[in-house]
């Protein structure tokens, strides 16, 4: 019997549909057309996110993503900073939102400092307010990278986000010397909304390589995401219940099988994840483009689609063995002329890394 003939299966289809519909609602929020006086409407959207986002696991990078935004937008109408300053804290830990999301909340314990009159109160949000420029600065030191070659180089203005923390510090009186020697830092927005199987280009000149992440899986609206939301949201999802989890990195690929276990990770022979992940992009228009796909440079010969044809059954093999089950259906049977597809009889995450520049 298939692992997702059991209530589990519910559980993985609504994690599946309420990220997705939290994606949407915060990629309306973004929406250019709601920046120039919409903030009331982004606003709407970023509530209805943060509320579908509470069903989620606490483990979802969603949910931290949705309260950031909802928060953010808030400050923009003068919202309660008691409502703010608890959204932002939920957010705590969230790495792939700092340092902006430090930088938030040190605006709004500041600002609930100062109507402070008690001086025990005043002392314990001061507390708060080090405790978070610290784990600003720390941030931005953790991307720094000092080598020998860049201690050489010519002066290179500071980011951005060194210095608005840099202003800050100025500002609220906080110690500047927590940001001596951070010399630059690249900043990423946590999700893209850009659509297809290219990852988005890196047009700024004289970058370094940036590193971007992407999940696939049957249903799920792709997008790209920092390592650290990916990596959330693909531990997120596979503890949702039974899959294959795949990782597909430079260094190779591997996979697991998740039912209730620790995940124990094995080798994938070569070409099978290629094979999985060109089915779950649904790319292909026949046959052959799903071979090119899969041996790309290759065309129609013989010998390739008798290559293929042993791929295919060496999967089908492999998955089988991973999950425990020699009678699994792996992939849809259908004519020779269309292209098959993966069943419903297990779910597949995967996680893959791309690398621009």
């Amino acid at each position: 019997m298939s692992p997702f003939k059991d209530w589990q299966t519910v559980t993985v289809h609504i994690h599946q549909s309420v990220s997705d519909d939290v994606q949407e609602l915060l990629t309306k929020s973004y929406d250019q057309k709601l920046m120039h006086g919409g903030t009331a409407e982004a606003i709407r959207f970023a509530r209805d996110a943060c509320e579908n986002a509470s069903t989620l696991p606490e483990g979802s990078p969603w949910r931290q993503l949705a309260a950031y935004r909802l928060a953010h937008l808030l400050l923009r109408q003068d919202g309660s900073l008691q409502e703010i300053d608890k959204l932002l804290l939920s957010t705590e830990g969230a790495d792939f939102l700092e340092p902006l999301r430090s930088f938030c909340h040190l605006a709004v314990l500041h600002r609930i400092r100062g109507g402070l009159r008690d001086s025990v109160d005043h002392d314990s949000v001061t507390v708060r307010l080090d405790k978070v420029f610290a784990i600003a600065t720390d941030h931005l030191r953790l991307r720094t990278s000092i080598t020998p070659d860049t201690a050489t180089t010519s002066y290179k203005a500071q980011e951005p986000s060194f210095n608005t923390l840099e202003i800050l510090s100025y500002a609220l009186g906080l110690p500047y010397d927590r940001l001596e020697g951070i010399s630059r830092e690249d900043y990423v927005r946590p999700y893209s909304d850009h659509r297809g199987s290219n990852p988005p280009r890196n047009d700024r000149r004289g970058s370094p390589k940036v590193h971007v992440w992407q999940i696939l899986s049957h249903g799920y609206k792709s997008v790209w995401m920092t390592e650290d939301f990916a990596r959330r949201e693909f531990a997120s999802r596979v503890s949702a219940g039974p899959c294959v989890a795949i990782k597909i990195i430079p260094q190779g690929s591997k996979w697991a099988f998740q039912s209730g276990e620790e995940l124990a990770w094995q080798n994938i022979r070569t070409k099978s994840d290629q094979l999985i992940v060109a089915l779950l992009e649904n790319s292909a228009n026949s046959m052959s483009e799903l071979r090119r796909k899969v041996y790309p440079g290759t065309g129609d010969d013989q010998t390739t689609k008798n290559t293929f044809r042993t791929l295919k059954k060496r999967t089908i093999k492999d998955i089988q063995e991973l999950v425990g089950n020699k009678e699994l259906n792996v992939f849809e049977e259908r004519s020779r002329s269309d292209i098959f597809g993966l069943t419903d009889e297990n779910r597949f995450f995967v996680l893959r890394e791309h690398r621009l520049g």
